[in-house]
């Protein structure tokens, strides 16, 4: 199982949680561009945990939730059949994260 869970910076304002999750979630789209056959039978947990985050009600950083976005549109990518179901849950933070963010190849990738 994987474990991907949210820090509150309310516990630790020291901490750098912020930058920590937007990098792992960055990371994780590009481990699933780069190395889609070895990758893809991480999708269905990673998409899952990454619906997860975005309904858990935690303040999300707008950066966090663009790259939990990118992530996993770059997921469905490889493993369509695993994202399709979660639609209904992340299409909504996906779409407005993403309207703001300028037309990167990232971007681009995510909407495919």
């Amino acid at each position: 199982m994987l474990n991907m869970t949210v820090l509150n910076p309310d516990e630790d304002p020291e901490s750098n949680c912020e930058m920590a999750c937007n990098n792992a979630t960055f990371s994780v789209g590009e481990l699933a561009i780069a190395f889609p056959n070895e990758f893809s039978q991480y999708v269905p947990d990673f998409a899952t945990r990454i619906c997860d985050i975005m309904e858990s009600g935690y303040v999300v950083h707008e950066n966090v939730l663009t790259n939990l976005s990118i992530a996993i549109g770059r997921m469905s990518l490889i493993k369509t059949d695993s994202v399709a179901p979660l639609l209904d849950r992340f299409l909504g933070y996906f779409c407005v994260s993403l309207k703001k963010l300028r037309l990167t190849i990232e971007k681009q990738q995510a909407f495919r």
